[in-house]
């Protein structure tokens, strides 16, 4: 399992025009915020930002799909497990703009979504979209 992110790097790679930025960013789509991730542990803002992107998406993908072993988790679950591991596994800029992201909010639970998803659980901080810090790219 955790080969995946490398093997899909190269695999991404083989494409001239995925390599560099879009490359790294799948090679480190498994590193966590805290540095306990793979393939290399990076840590915080070391890790490429679209890496950070894809560990979010990846995750609320994971929880809102059904699966052999379970159904498909709610707006509630999903939010509480994305603030459970805010600074731990997600980078807490990135978990703060998908929790108050009504786009967001409505693609979990789908076209039958109510207007209460228009406002984001009380836990949630309020974050305009983008948030600068987000989009500095760090150059070697």
């Amino acid at each position: 399992m955790q080969t995946h992110s490398m093997k899909s790097a190269e695999l991404v790679g083989v494409i001239s025009k995925f390599r560099g930025f879009i490359e790294e960013c799948v090679r480190h789509h498994h590193e966590r915020w805290d540095g306990q991730g793979y393939p290399f542990g990076l840590v915080g803002k070391n890790i490429p930002l679209g890496a950070r992107i894809i560990l979010i998406s990846d995750t609320v993908d994971a929880m809102t799909t059904d699966r052999p072993y379970r159904k498909k988790l709610g707006l509630d679950v999903v939010t509480a497990e994305l603030q459970k591991y805010r600074a731990q596994q997600f980078d807490p800029e990135i978990v703060d703009v998908a929790i108050s992201s009504v786009a967001v909010r409505r693609l979990i639970v789908g076209p039958q979504a109510g207007s209460d998803l228009m406002e984001p659980s009380p836990n949630s901080k309020k974050v305009t979209w983008p948030p600068a810090a987000l989009w500095k790219v760090r150059r070697a």
